[in-house]
């Protein structure tokens, strides 16, 4: 594919756009680079550039488009201008007047279009020589976007800064947030052959979470409301990776909130701010961690206490025992079912004996899809196993 340049200066009342030009170039690269798309032939893309950009720009229309291009110079206040009409003129006219740079654009734009998606992850993930971004929407892999390498590595580095992680370590995984608009990210990086990947978790802190919409039913939901209202006790939560358990468990927390309650958390990371929570992040660096946390916050009178995850001997063992001390603990752990929940306890070194007495019961949970009029949405199906006398979950687990 070749390029050829075309340079003149262009009137802003010229800069005229047929529909075919402009479907072939994304609106965030359009956006994010002050690219108008000015004509189609059938051969080459005709598009507008600002003065001192033209090379690099360039290269990335036509790896994005596959096409061959042809530029022409026009003032960027005039290309600008005519965006902020063709693409809308809220978020058009907003990018201009701060003054982002094309990778804070580019981000920006990522990041709306995905929580205007619904979509649960942003995955950013090196892919054939450049970069791609897919979401996770209703729990499947939708292909959003391509990026070029160059750019691809600026939107990476500029994420990581965002989330408070190194943009110099690319050889350890990390994990970061920050705020994104409405909703709270939570950022993990690992690196990979190609280099690295980044996954957002997008938490859309505007909507209360709230047990009667998780979709368990009126009974299960009695039951499980009677459970964390309990005065002690460990209740589990356990489901694969991404079958919400975090939701059940802020959820909880949730319905048990109010003035006339202490509740805490030691979570890592913290996923959802609650006001009505104090909340405590886990920082192993600093030597704070499930344990020596759990040891000062049960002096802090809690009346619930929530550990965001049971991942290791050492939180197996403080939830455990902070039950038996007399207090209600909600947590998660990775299992299948209520049964491989208790198994993994005892992987970590609790006795059936503990098990029997500390462990309230155990709510295994999965995401499923489910048609809903025209569209799918993603609704949960639980199972509540209450735990009998020998450590073992009984054999009439609730299911919903």
């Amino acid at each position: 594919m070749t390029v050829s340049v075309n340079v003149r200066q262009e009137d802003a009342f010229d800069l005229a756009s047929d529909p075919e030009a402009l479907r072939r170039v994304p609106a965030p690269l359009a956006l994010g680079h002050d690219v108008l798309a000015l004509a189609w032939d059938g051969d080459e893309l005709h598009v507008a550039l600002p003065e001192g950009s033209q090379s690099d720009a360039i290269d990335r229309i036509r790896f994005v488009t596959g096409t061959r291009v042809r530029a022409t110079v026009a003032p960027r206040e005039a290309i600008r201008a005519r965006l902020a009409r063709v693409y809308g003129s809220e978020r058009g006219s907003e990018h201009a007047d701060r003054g982002e740079s094309p990778v804070e654009r580019l981000l920006d734009d990522i990041v709306a279009h995905a929580v205007d998606a619904g979509a649960s992850d942003i995955h950013l993930e090196p892919h054939g020589g450049g970069g791609r971004v897919r979401l996770r929407v209703s729990g499947s892999m939708v292909a959003d976007r391509s990026i070029p390498m160059p750019l691809f590595e600026r939107v990476v580095a500029r994420l990581k800064l965002l989330a408070g992680m190194d943009v110099a370590d690319r050889r350890q995984p990390q994990d970061g947030r920050y705020g994104a608009g409405r909703v709270d990210a939570r950022v993990a990086s690992i690196p990979t052959r190609g280099g690295e990947k980044l996954v957002v978790r997008l938490i859309d802190s505007s909507t209360p979470l709230a047990l009667d919409r998780l979709g368990m039913s009126a009974e299960m939901l009695v039951k499980f409301r009677e459970a964390i209202r309990a005065s002690h006790g460990c209740i589990l939560v356990a489901g694969p990776t991404g079958s919400g358990k975090t939701t059940t468990l802020y959820a909880a927390l949730r319905d048990l909130g109010g003035s006339a309650l202490n509740l805490c958390s030691i979570e890592d990371p913290v996923e959802v701010l609650c006001p009505e929570v104090t909340q405590v992040q886990v920082c192993e660096k600093a030597g704070l961690t499930f344990a020596s946390a759990l040891r000062s916050i049960v002096r802090q009178d809690p009346d619930a206490l929530m550990i965001g995850e049971i991942r290791d001997a050492e939180s197996a063992h403080a939830a455990t025992a902070a039950a038996l001390a007399g207090h209600l603990v909600v947590s998660s752990i990775h299992a299948a079912d209520a049964e491989g929940a208790l198994e993994r306890l005892v992987e970590f070194g609790v006795s059936r004996r503990t098990i029997a007495a500390g462990v309230r019961c155990v709510l295994s949970q999965r995401l499923v899809q489910r048609s809903a009029g025209s569209g799918i949405v993603r609704t949960g199906t639980f199972v509540l196993s209450e735990i009998d006398g020998r450590g073992r979950p009984d054999d009439a687990g609730r299911a919903s």
